[in-house]
């Protein structure tokens, strides 16, 4: 049983850290503010109880797979656009299946908001293929 909390403070990269934890719970709540590489970082995690009110401000790259099946997980886009950094995340240039069924799992899990307000934080993303694929979002 995995009992991660938090991930270390200073963290750059996480991508794919715990890709295919299947049963991991990981109650996380928050990123710490230096991740700057987090594609797939919970991809497959179906157990994860991931509630997050904000992307750390420094992401960059990809945020392809992100929350991908993780059909536990309780994020409202409306509190991560409110938590963006001004001018959104600039260097993110893909969010191909980043909620992918996330939330669609049995009580808890939900993502919900607004996906045109989400999107216009990433001013520079050119994929967005099945983003929101599965979730109870909204335009």
């Amino acid at each position: 049983k995995l009992n991660f909390t938090k991930l270390p403070d200073n963290i750059t990269n996480a991508g794919s850290t715990f890709r295919d934890c299947y049963l991991a719970e990981l109650p996380i709540t928050s990123l710490p503010e230096s991740l700057v590489t987090m594609d797939a970082i919970f991809e497959q995690c179906r157990k994860a109880r991931i509630n997050l009110t904000k992307l750390p401000r420094t992401v960059s790259g990809s945020l392809a797979l992100a929350f991908n099946y993780a059909l536990l997980a309780e994020i409202n886009l409306d509190d991560l656009t409110a938590n963006a950094p001004e001018g959104g995340w600039t260097e993110v240039t893909s969010i191909e299946n980043m909620f992918y069924n996330a939330g669609s799992g049995n009580s808890p899990g939900t993502v919900t908001g607004s996906r045109s307000a989400f999107l216009a934080k990433f001013p520079n993303v050119t994929n967005t293929t099945n983003a929101f694929y599965g979730t109870n979002t909204t335009e």
